[in-house]
């Protein structure tokens, strides 16, 4: 299962493609963005999965990244679940991946993102981590 699939399922079992704006939808919601953002996955194709704006997924990301960095407790309870579904979530791209990654990448930003999971040796050739 890839952690598009992963995050697919979490979406459904959850609900949170519902508009609905009580804290712990927005909460999930927030942090699931966080997460697959972190991972590579554009604004575009996180709103097709929540069926919102990319524009809304934009603010969420930024919500999220500031709920983190203040440790907000209520943030924290809401998305527990979601980071235990996810933080054991082994995520693995292939070494084409990775030239894909840097021959598509437009700016220093995405760069980063690619050494960043690098780092995470989410590129893999064969079953074998090829990096650290």
């Amino acid at each position: 299962m890839t952690l598009y699939e992963k995050a697919k399922d979490l979406i459904s079992q959850l609900e949170l493609q519902t508009k609905c704006r009580k804290r712990r939808f927005v909460n999930q919601r927030s942090y699931l963005v966080f997460f697959l953002r972190r991972h590579g996955a554009s604004y575009p194709y996180i709103a097709e999965l929540l069926k919102q704006n990319h524009a809304t997924c934009i603010h969420a990301y930024n919500n999220a990244r500031y709920w983190e960095r203040k440790n907000d407790k209520f943030y924290m309870l809401d998305t527990e679940f979601l980071r235990n579904e996810l933080n054991n979530f082994e995520i693995s791209r292939s070494l084409s991946d990775l030239f894909i990654d840097v021959l598509n990448c437009g700016s220093i930003k995405e760069l980063e993102a690619i050494q960043e999971r690098i780092k995470r040796n989410e590129y893999k050739n064969e079953n074998k981590q090829i990096l650290n």
